[in-house]
């Protein structure tokens, strides 16, 4: 029990993404008004920046009383891993659409908050991509994540995208990707690894 709760303590540490996404904003969210739409509008929140251990959080705070369906618009470099997770967690609580809209990104630890999604649609021209996380250069050296972290963080994330229903050959597609790089998914690759919702997909 004790080695299980240091290994989940240890997981913030290490799961973030490339360093130099560092240099972006923290993730902020608000409400855009939505176009041509008269009665039962849903609310529309656009959700931007680099994602923190807080997001999932002020997500949350911004929508307890939103009573009415939800659609996010996210567009992000990426950030925490346990971050990404926790706000898909928390947009699959409210049952939210999520969408990637032309000329946007979701990259990284982002791609798993858009898992999230009952709706998850990506218009043509938004890029979605993957890599390998890695630890922050200040714990450890280079990419290096200790060997029982990254068993634990592959495992954790194998059960999460099967839990949202996507299929967990997607992580194992992100671990072989070192992570100062980036592969981004075709448009074919988003339907067969079920980042889009069948039907969906602009």
């Amino acid at each position: 029990m004790r080695r299980t709760r240091a290994v989940l303590i240890g997981l913030p540490v290490f799961l973030l993404v490339h360093p130099a996404l560092a240099q972006n904003q923290p993730m902020t969210f608000r409400v855009a008004a939505p176009e041509h739409c008269r009665i039962a509008c849903p609310a529309i929140i656009l959700a931007e920046g680099l994602i923190v251990a807080s997001s999932a959080d002020e997500f949350r705070a911004l929508v307890q009383t939103a009573g009415r369906q939800i659609i996010v618009h996210l567009n992000s470099p990426g950030g925490s891993l346990i971050g990404g997770m926790q706000l898909g967690t928390a947009l699959r609580d409210v049952r939210a659409t999520v969408a990637i809209a032309k000329n946007r990104r979701c990259v990284s630890a982002c791609v798993y908050a858009l898992l999230g999604g009952v709706v998850r649609r990506v218009e043509a021209g938004a890029r979605i991509g993957v890599h390998r996380f890695h630890a922050l250069p200040s714990d450890v050296s280079g990419d290096t994540v200790p060997p029982v972290l990254a068993r634990y963080a592959l495992d954790m994330l194998t059960r999460y995208a099967e839990r949202m229903g996507a299929d967990p050959a997607l992580v194992a597609l992100a671990a072989g990707v070192a992570p100062d790089k980036v592969r981004y998914l075709s448009k074919e690759e988003l339907r067969s690894y079920r980042l889009v919702t069948p039907g969906r997909n602009e």
